[in-house]
């Protein structure tokens, strides 16, 4: 259940420590997550497949559905600053680190001790914020990407451990999620908003679970999917102090991460009906709709250059999103299925013009019914061999298909990346700034986890070089 948006959210103390090892307390939370997450997926599709939930379309609602506002237009584009063009990484003693794309100028950015996990880069690719954590607390972290710069704590907790962040688009605040003990007022998990410079303390603005959001262009809003799909999730609109400034668009269907177009003027979300599921691409300004119906669950993704909507779903009823990518293109309403395999995840290009995606490298292709929790359970080590992957690129104006490379995925990109990508995939990078390569964890034949760069262009494309030891990395934004 969500707070009352006008009450002030409670003050998140500055250290909240107990003799709780702050480490379980964390895989818990980790744990839950995914547990939550896969529950509520698993629960929404137990409704629909039984066939006698009666859904009402927004059309059928109060009048306070509306939509009365299109979200803001991204604001002016600001002069090209220098590229910068680095990874950053989580080295094997947890620590962050950067480094150069051949592998030069490696910078361990902070000391011993405190273990990280999924950094992000701040949009001007100066500072990366992680959460992580030691024996006795969870940390929100930032960092400026220079030697002997020292991290700024801005967030930590014993109790409360953060798990996931994503900065807002101009760069002075982190989004971030901290789970909630079940003893709290509001348990469960909790959006914080915190300045990226240290000057505040975190504050709550929202609560639920799962919870799903984009920032809009402009740093203003933020469109939050909250408690999964029927009557009692959410769609909405929510300001940074938590005021809801916008809602009822449509009872969410089976669905993750909802989005933005990169010009504003689309929403991306599914939508649930009579008949089932439905992804929906919304104008605000007018009220068009552009829908396709779907199995399962839907991932999608909008193009960083066109009006075009990517998403995957599988074949047949399936608690998975995994299945074919297909294209919606919202000016025409028609709908293209580009790779007709079990897709696992997609990244656009920078430029919009490819989308490389990930299926299973075991000999198997066609559009197979994807299920989650066998694929997540194949990736432990024990009594399964080793999960592959094969990379591959899709053009999108031709759909010509090139396969990059096939490898062994560290096992946290299996089953901490995969299951959220589309939300990863609005704050966290795979594709270099110039589109030319992909940066993916791998693990070689010895065992050993290490940072890959694989060749996207030219004659070189797939070929892949090894820039550093590590578990997980990504890509500056420029």
């Amino acid at each position: 259940m969500l707070p009352d948006p006008s009450s002030p959210p409670p003050a998140q103390p500055k250290a909240d420590r107990s003799r709780a090892p702050w480490l379980l307390v964390g895989l818990l939370a980790a744990l839950a997550l995914f547990g939550l997450c896969a529950t509520a997926a698993l629960t929404a599709a137990a409704v629909w497949l039984r066939g006698n939930a009666q859904v009402s379309t927004p059309a059928d609602r109060a009048v306070d559905t509306a939509v009365t506002a299109e979200p803001p237009a991204p604001a002016p584009t600001p002069a090209v600053a220098a590229a910068v063009n680095r990874i950053v990484l989580v080295d094997p003693e947890g620590r962050l680190a950067t480094v150069a794309p051949d592998g030069s100028d490696l910078r361990t950015l902070t000391p011993a001790g405190p273990r990280f996990q999924f950094p992000a880069w701040s949009p001007d690719a100066g500072r990366v914020a992680a959460t992580g954590g030691d024996d006795e607390r969870g940390l929100v972290v930032v960092v400026a990407d220079r030697p002997g710069a020292a991290p700024t704590t801005l967030y930590e907790s014993a109790l409360r451990p953060p798990f996931y962040l994503y900065w807002s688009p101009d760069g002075r605040r982190i989004s971030f999620l901290a789970n909630e003990p079940s003893g709290a007022l509001r348990p469960g998990i909790a959006l914080h908003l915190v300045p990226a410079d240290g000057g505040a303390e975190s504050r709550i603005v929202q609560t639920g679970q799962p919870f799903y959001w984009q920032w809009t262009a402009d740093s203003s809003r933020l469109f939050i999917h909250v408690g999964g799909a029927g009557r009692d999730a959410r769609l909405a609109f929510v300001a940074a102090d938590g005021q809801v400034v916008q809602e009822g668009l449509a009872i969410p269907g089976f669905f993750q991460a909802p989005g933005i177009s990169p010009n504003g003027r689309w929403l991306s979300f599914a939508e649930a009906t009579d008949a089932g599921s439905q992804v929906v691409a919304l104008r605000p300004a007018d009220g068009q709709r552009r829908t396709a119906p779907h199995r399962g669950l839907a991932a999608m993704s909008w193009s960083p250059a066109a009006d075009l909507l990517a998403f995957t779903s599988p074949t047949a009823d399936s608690a998975s999103f995994f299945g074919p990518l297909r294209l919606l293109d919202v000016e025409t309403g028609s709908v293209d299925t580009l790779v007709n395999d079990t897709v696992f995840c997609f990244f656009w290009s920078p430029d919009g013009r490819a989308i490389a995606y990930l299926t299973r490298d075991d000999g198997r292709r066609g559009p197979q019914v994807g299920r989650s929790k066998d694929f997540i359970s194949d990736a432990q080590p024990q009594g399964h061999p080793p999960i592959r992957l094969r990379l591959s690129l899709v053009d999108v104006a031709s759909g010509q298909v090139r396969t990059l490379t096939t490898f062994q995925p560290t096992a946290v990109f299996i089953t901490q990346f995969i299951p959220f990508f589309d939300q990863y995939a609005l704050s966290h990078r795979l594709w270099s700034p110039a589109g030319d390569a992909l940066v993916l964890p791998m693990v070689d034949d010895q065992g050993q986890e290490g940072i890959y760069v694989v060749s996207a262009s030219g004659d070189a494309a797939g070929e892949r070089r090894r820039v550093a030891d590590g578990s997980m990395a990504f890509w500056s934004p420029r």
